[in-house]
């Protein structure tokens, strides 16, 4: 009778020491954003297989909580040419090939060019080493070069969209790295507001290399690796540091073109208990930008491993708050890439498009910032009202979500040019300094915000039946 009583007992204080081991909110949140942002995942990206084992990290939490994976592929996925963006392509498992088969079911596959540098990362100008990522970043197009070169200051007047092209593959350059003024660059030449790099630096053929220099300090210099094309030479970005008489500058760059890069959306589902079939889709991106020379790796902890963790909360709390409404969670690879998971998830959905009342982007939410900066589509107004109404209702809310025009910036574009109704969020404070720089750490994080943050989504997400 004794042994019966003491197994009659196992599963209450099997529920009680889980209960007990449950994280709180908010530790689960440093929980994932530490985990995600430290350094045995090289930024995320394609070093080292960084993102793959992101991957397998939050196919394992998206496990543990019991969410399970989308709904498999109902039709052939097709490949998808975005303007200004690479060609999209269907692949296989490709550096997923071991993976199990329940790993997989969480998966979307696709690949396309990308651009690395995973060597050599050195620049000396007169004699004084450049600090990358400090002084310099180069520019995500860039080719490798080793050598040493004149430097020549461009005159604003050649700074012309009919000639500067003319000007530079005179061949008067072919042994100098030629400085641009970056600020009059930006405002004097044409070109779409997606490309302001390609027309008038791919086609030079006789440039030893190209700095572009700011005039000033702010947000310079960043990384970025949105390319679709890859010019000739280096191109750096520089901020007013860069000197004004420099005579020499060496080089020791090396770079990668890898022609198949294969890439992993994470698609998780959670079905509505009363109408399933309209669908709440929330969406952060778990890659980032790798590194730029090996010893410059680019951790994200704001950008996004803050959405992400957010976004496990979320589903944490949906899968033991079940809504009437389904749930799907988009975690999106290729983000940094031009945004190009979320254009392929776009064109090649596990549901359809028309049926996601609200799409809500969480991106770079770990700031101190007392205010919101959103976007939407024009479908998404409703969606924006509620979390005005959801805000407004915190014990000390937000003092303002201001908007600002829809653009290309994050994920959410590729939804809103497919008139979902979108809204995208994001926190722009003290930390933004960090953005895309090896210094957005976990040890220089901020959860100011998460409770405000957290308490909005989980009082939109009581109102949102509301928008079907």
């Amino acid at each position: 009778m004794k042994k019966l009583i003491i197994i009659l007992a196992l599963p209450f204080l099997m529920a009680g020491c889980a209960e007990k081991n449950r994280l709180s909110d908010k530790k689960y949140y440093h929980q994932i954003v530490k985990e995600l942002s430290s350094d045995q995942y090289y930024g995320r990206s394609n070093y080292m297989d960084g993102d793959v084992k992101a991957a397998k990290y939050i196919i394992g939490e998206l496990k543990a909580l019991g969410v399970a994976p989308a709904p498999a592929q109902i039709h052939e996925e097709v490949a998808v040419q975005p303007a200004n963006k690479s060609l999209i392509s269907p692949c296989g498992a490709g550096r997923w090939s071991d993976g199990s088969a329940e790993d997989l079911a969480y998966l979307q596959h696709f690949s396309y060019p990308m651009n690395v540098f995973r060597g050599s990362m050195e620049v000396a100008v007169d004699g004084d080493t450049l600090e990358a990522t400090v002084d310099y970043v180069v520019k995500e197009f860039s080719s490798g070069a080793k050598g040493e070169y004149d430097v020549v200051y461009i005159d604003n007047k050649y700074l012309t969209s009919d000639g500067l092209v003319k000007y530079l593959d005179s061949g008067k350059f072919r042994n100098s790295f030629v400085v641009l003024d970056w600020d009059y660059y930006q405002a004097n030449l044409d070109f779409h507001s997606q490309e302001r790099y390609m027309p008038y630096l791919m086609p030079l053929e006789n440039v030893g290399g190209v700095i572009l220099k700011g005039g000033s300090e702010s947000l310079f210099p960043y990384f970025k690796a949105r390319s679709y094309y890859t010019t000739n030479m280096p191109v750096l970005l520089t901020n007013n540091t860069f000197p004004t008489d420099a005579r020499k500058i060496s080089v020791n760059i090396e770079n990668e073109v890898i022609p198949a890069h294969d890439a992993h959306n994470i698609i998780a589902y959670i079905p509505g208990t009363k109408n399933p079939e309209k669908c709440l889709m929330l969406s952060s991106h778990y890659d980032h930008l790798g590194v730029m020379g090996a010893e410059n790796v680019f951790n994200g902890a704001n950008d996004d491993a803050s959405g992400v963790a957010m976004m496990l909360l979320m589903a944490r709390y949906f899968q033991e708050n079940r809504p009437d409404y389904s749930v799907m969670l988009l975690f999106t690879d290729g983000e940094e890439e031009n945004l190009l998971g979320a254009f392929y998830y776009a064109e090649n959905p596990r549901l359809p498009l028309e049926d996601i009342f609200a799409y809500v982007e969480i991106d770079m939410i770990a700031d101190n910032a007392d205010h919101l900066t959103y976007q939407m589509s024009p479908e998404g107004e409703k969606v924006m009202e509620l979390f005005q109404q959801a805000n407004r209702e915190l014990p000390e809310p937000f003092e303002a979500i201001n908007p600002e025009g829809l653009n290309d910036d994050s994920d959410h574009y590729a939804f809103a040019i497919k008139n979902v109704p979108v809204f995208y969020m994001s926190v722009d404070g003290d930390y933004h300094k960090y953005y895309h720089t090896p210094r957005d750490t976990y040890q220089n994080f901020c959860d100011e915000n998460f409770d405000r943050f957290y308490g909005m989504l989980l009082g939109f997400s009581s109102k949102a039946s509301s928008l079907y």
